[in-house]
């Protein structure tokens, strides 16, 4: 009997242990990728390789070094397709960007591994824009419409990172109204601009919970620093930074004939020393990704060509 009880425990043992082996085998490995060392953007790929003599919408997503070299593609090149307006997860092995056709027919937010596998769409539909996650990476926010006429009236939803418990935090578009440039900071606050009939336009910040906090007037909100402290963003006149509190403004760059005013996305850097921002004005010649230090010196082409959106990890 006690033989039996013993083979039985053994058996079950066995059992126990090739279920969690197969368990195991489910697990999604990705690589880690320490913080401060990738520059993330969208690309015309055929524009950028002289295949193409304008800039095409059809963008893909790309990770390159800091300084330009080593530039890996994330998404591929599909026919009539684009994405972009790309972010890191935290830990960086992932992206959340926006991807969709030319008649928006199927865009939607959506997650891809920085090697190109484990694609998913988390929040479907073309209303949906401005996808980032939480400092922690367990959540999203983006921003979304309920209304399917263009321009999309967006407020701020919330929802795990699989879509999942989607939360609406916004009401801006109730008095036609609208958000975008959305970035979630490690101080819990969402920071976004946003305006409407009844409220001010500016760059705001909300929280999981709602606490709607209106910050300054300004022009294109363009992110958060990595601790959570300063604020960037640009207007017609030059690209500034603040407190988040929208106090000690700096000016980092003038426009003028010589430095880009078509800015299209700017990340800081991990460290704060330095700004990364997208120039898109062909017409001037003036294309490419750029950098310039947090005190406004140093002013310096990274690469040369179609690119948009820069974040750093």
């Amino acid at each position: 009997m006690y033989k039996k009880f013993t083979f039985t425990l053994l058996i079950g043992a066995l059992a126990l242990l090739w279920s969690c082996k197969k368990e195991s085998n489910k697990i999604v490995e990705r690589p880690y990728v320490p913080p401060g060392r990738y520059l993330l953007f969208d690309a015309d790929e055929a524009f950028n390789t002289g295949h193409s003599g304008y800039p095409s919408l059809y963008t893909s997503i790309y990770y390159a070094n800091l300084d330009g070299t080593g530039i890996t593609r994330i998404t591929p090149v599909e026919p009539n397709y684009y994405s972009y307006r790309a972010s890191w997860s935290p830990d960086g092995t992932q992206i959340i960007y926006t991807r969709g056709d030319f008649a928006d027919t199927a865009r939607g937010i959506c997650t891809i591994d920085i090697t190109g596998k484990n694609f998913k769409r988390v929040i479907k539909g073309d209303e949906a824009d401005y996808g980032c996650f939480s400092p922690l990476g367990n959540m999203i926010a983006y921003a979304k419409s309920l209304i399917h006429i263009k321009p999309y009236q967006y407020d701020i939803y919330i929802a795990n990172a699989n879509g999942t418990s989607e939360k609406r935090l916004t009401y801006f578009a109730d008095d036609n109204g609208r958000v975008d440039n959305i970035h979630w900071s490690i101080d819990g606050k969402i920071y976004f601009n946003a305006g409407s009939d009844r409220s001010k336009d500016g760059i705001y910040s909300v929280d999981k919970d709602g606490n709607l906090r209106y910050i300054m007037y300004g022009g294109a909100f363009l992110g958060v620093s990595s601790d959570g402290k300063s604020l960037l963003y640009g207007n017609g006149g030059g690209m500034f930074s603040s407190n988040t509190d929208g106090s000690n403004v700096k000016t980092l760059i003038t426009y003028d004939s010589s430095n880009p005013n078509m800015l299209l996305g700017a990340s800081w850097s991990t460290d704060g020393s330095l700004v990364f921002l997208s120039n898109t004005n062909l017409s001037a010649n003036l294309l490419g990704i750029f950098k310039v230090n947090s005190e406004g010196y140093g002013f310096q082409k990274v690469l040369d060509g179609f690119y948009e959106y820069p974040s750093i990890h």
